[in-house]
């Protein structure tokens, strides 16, 4: 009995390369059969889409290549992953789905493509699986296919619908995983109608709720963002959180889920400000974010405040910091010297020799190059409480023994609000009346007082 693909009537003898014709509407293609070994580029199957490396048929009027046992292969077969019914070769606009998935492989299978299908199972194989009867038949190939069948659909606390394992989907189109937020590639967890995908490693590895001292005082939860959603993440400033939210509802404290997973050194306290600083490096920055001590755009790596709501406010630049680039430190004997980056290293990650905790290649480290000694910036110059608070003769002496940063924050501050009263003099002299004239009394008085300071 024949089958029906589309329009087309599929009798059981019919080749692919005959449904091709049909399909195409000619019934008259001049095939060649060609040698394709020397060709100096490559030229892929219409069919299973691998490289010709051997013989194939051409066809100049169709501009169609096929490998000579894809062209001959029968557009109805038995599979042994399929064995209740036929499955009938659809191609393009045949096929009820514009996106499936091969239920061998795992593979995506476009529009474009031709697949097998069973009308009554919705069951797909893509061609290079079909081609593959013998294969399944072994007891590897076997197991491999029942361990994919049983991962094949999940349900996840990252998004309200049921997500179904795909392989290869980033031929489709560039999104990225909700999780890592890299291009998704290998296996990959997907919602085709919420456009949501994230690799399964990433799923296997995500938590539901997670402390991390970014936001200390509460656990932070995992929550399912809904389609067009979006929020800004408190630590790398970016208005691109999607699909999935890490969050305090209680504080409205936002992340991304990558932005926790990073190896980010702990937290360090400096004196001109009273929220805990991280570390961020120059991959990090966002348009228009400024320095709280200069003023200007910051540049380059900073410290950031996480607690701080606004995305203008808590950036310190290393460079207004002025971190001493030579230092002393009780756990190890030489001079440790301040890098931009962990030199000669090719792994991205490194392991701080004072913590024991990883660290990105690509930060500023304090390290001594001659004993391989690496350390986190805040491993090196670390307080456990902000320097206000302690005593003033203990605070200038470690300051001072440690990096200089007391006299210099001043300065920066002094500097910082000097500018701001000048700015805010010149806007006042504009304004007339009795209460601007008061207004520039007391600001003359309190920029003698700095002056002096």
């Amino acid at each position: 009995m024949s089958e029906f693909s589309g329009d087309i009537e599929i009798p059981p003898e019919m080749t692919f390369r005959e449904l091709v014709e049909k399909s195409e509407g000619s019934n008259t293609s001049d095939w060649t059969l060609y040698d394709f070994r020397d060709e100096k580029y490559p030229y892929y199957c219409y069919g299973c889409k691998q490289v010709i490396r051997d013989q194939g048929y051409i066809s100049e009027e169709l501009c169609v290549h096929l490998h000579k046992s894809c062209a001959e292969f029968p557009c109805q077969i038995k599979h042994p992953l399929h064995s209740e019914h036929h499955l009938t070769l659809i191609i393009g606009v045949d096929r009820p789905q514009r996106i499936n998935i091969c239920n061998g492989c795992r593979d995506v299978c476009s529009v474009d493509e031709a697949a097998f299908y069973c009308k009554l199972c919705e069951f797909y194989l893509d061609f290079k699986c079909a081609l593959l009867m013998d294969a399944y038949f072994s007891v590897h190939d076997r197991q491999t296919y029942e361990d994919r069948k049983e991962r094949a659909e999940v349900q996840h606390f990252s998004h309200t619908h049921s997500l179904k394992l795909c392989n290869n989907v980033g031929k489709l189109n560039k999104s990225s995983c909700c999780s890592c937020r890299q291009k998704v590639s290998g296996f990959t967890y997907c919602c085709f109608d919420c456009g949501f995908y994230i690799h399964e490693s990433c799923k296997n590895q995500m938590k539901e709720e997670i402390n991390h001292p970014f936001h200390p005082q509460h656990s932070l939860r995992i929550y399912a963002m809904g389609k067009g959603d979006i929020e800004t993440c408190r630590a790398c400033r970016r208005s691109d959180i999607r699909d999935v939210r890490l969050s305090c509802d209680d504080c409205e404290f936002d992340l991304h889920y990558s932005c926790v997973t990073k190896p980010y050194p702990r937290a360090i306290k400096l004196k001109y400000h009273n929220h805990s600083l991280f570390y961020f490096g120059c991959e990090s920055m966002v348009y228009n974010s400024t320095c709280d001590i200069c003023g200007g755009k910051a540049k380059g790596a900073i410290f950031r405040c996480v607690e701080c709501r606004f995305s203008k406010k808590g950036n310190f630049q290393l460079e207004c910091i002025s971190l001493p680039p030579v230092v002393k430190h009780e756990s190890h004997g030489c001079d440790l010297m301040l890098l931009d980056s962990v030199k000669g290293h090719e792994s991205p990650q490194y392991s701080c020799d004072i913590c024991e905790e990883r660290g990105n290649s690509k930060h500023h480290v304090y390290s001594c190059e001659d004993c391989n000694f690496i350390a986190h910036i805040e491993c090196v110059i670390s307080e456990e409480e902000p320097l206000q608070d302690r005593d003033s003769d203990q605070e200038e002496g470690e300051a001072e023994r440690l990096y200089g940063l007391v006299p210099f924050a001043l300065d920066a501050e002094i500097d910082f609000l000097q500018a701001k009263m000048e700015k805010l003099a010149l806007k006042l002299e504009a304004i007339p009346g009795k209460r601007a004239n008061n207004l520039r009394s007391i600001l003359l008085r309190y920029k003698e007082k700095m002056t002096r300071v």
